[in-house]
């Protein structure tokens, strides 16, 4: 990890859904910064993996904090092995950082989460709850079971109806995207997560919006083929990328240390200058014109078109 860290030990794991869980880290050396609604930590795991995972707790203490793990058993992430650690083990957790702020100008919020992206909102529904500022949610699920939060948002619900809105998938519920973002007033933010195929359409439909409209999105990018030759200029290594790896696992094994956090493809932490070589990008970060220039990429997921690349490292 390139950013300040602490050191914090596993105090407890929660289950909130059909596999995810609330995983709290307690601090052993250090402390934490105070965490605003959106944020997110990266955690180091033991196998070397770094993965950033939203907070959930409330930002009440800086000794320990409470993040959302979903327990993907086939994903390429380090989420599974996260959720096989035993109370008692100790990771190295950054201070919280936050690329997705709730914009406390909004007269109103609307919120718009696919699955797992329910979790960097719900620090922000709650932070609306405090201050009295209106809220709405829309939430797509494959189904109750899968829900976090579902009784606490169904409370909120009570309270103040229609202003939580559930689609589960398997009672043929389907979330439609351009209904909601056509509902935002003029003065109200709109703020959506999940998988790629939700959070681009959302940025499409809600282009003029401006400052107005914010999305995170939790994809996972598929990795480039191998079978070529990698050179990096500044350390002066000569590597072999071969079928089954990143530029960044090969980068990683000749002992280089390059600046990573999400592993697939959405953050842009991994980025390295392209000085020779054709790209195969596989990222979400980049703008097709950018892509297009051949200038840069993220070797945490994109490869190489040709029998050779070299990249600036």
């Amino acid at each position: 990890m390139t950013a300040s860290t602490v050191a914090a030990t596993i105090t407890a794991v929660t289950p909130i859904a059909q596999d995810i869980y609330g995983i709290t880290l307690t601090t052993v050396q250090g402390s934490l910064e105070e965490a605003q609604p959106g944020a997110h930590v990266r955690v180091q795991l033991p196998s070397g993996r770094e993965r950033s995972y939203s907070i959930i707790s409330q930002p009440e203490s800086c000794a320990a904090m409470t993040i959302a793990v979903k327990d993907e058993v086939d994903g390429r992430g380090g989420s599974h092995e996260l959720c096989t650690l035993a109370t008692g083990t100790t990771l190295r957790v950054s201070q919280p950082q936050n690329d997705f702020t709730l914009d406390s100008q909004d007269v109103a919020s609307v919120f718009v989460a696919a699955g797992i992206g329910i979790t960097p909102l719900w620090n922000m529904i709650t932070a609306c709850e405090a201050t009295g500022q209106p809220w709405r949610l829309h939430y797509a699920a494959r189904s109750s079971a899968c829900c976090a939060f579902e009784a606490e948002l169904a409370a909120f619900e009570a309270e103040v109806p229609g202003r939580v809105h559930f689609y589960f998938a398997d009672r043929g519920q389907r979330l439609d995207l351009a209904d909601i973002v056509a509902s935002v007033k003029p003065d109200e933010g709109i703020y959506c997560c999940g998988p790629d195929r939700i959070t681009h359409e959302f940025a499409t439909l809600t282009a003029e919006f401006g400052t107005r409209a914010h999305r995170e999105d939790f994809s996972v990018a598929e990795v480039a083929s191998g079978g070529y030759e990698l050179v990096l200029a500044r350390s002066g290594h000569t590597l072999r990328v071969e079928d089954g790896m990143t530029v960044l696992d090969a980068v990683l094994e000749a002992g280089v240390e390059p600046e990573y956090s999400c592993m697939s493809g959405t953050c842009g932490s991994c980025e390295v200058v392209v000085l020779d070589g054709e790209v195969e990008h596989q990222d979400f970060y980049l703008s097709d014109e950018e892509k297009a220039s051949n200038d840069r990429m993220m070797i945490c997921c994109s490869g190489s078109r040709g029998e050779r690349l070299v990249i600036d490292l």
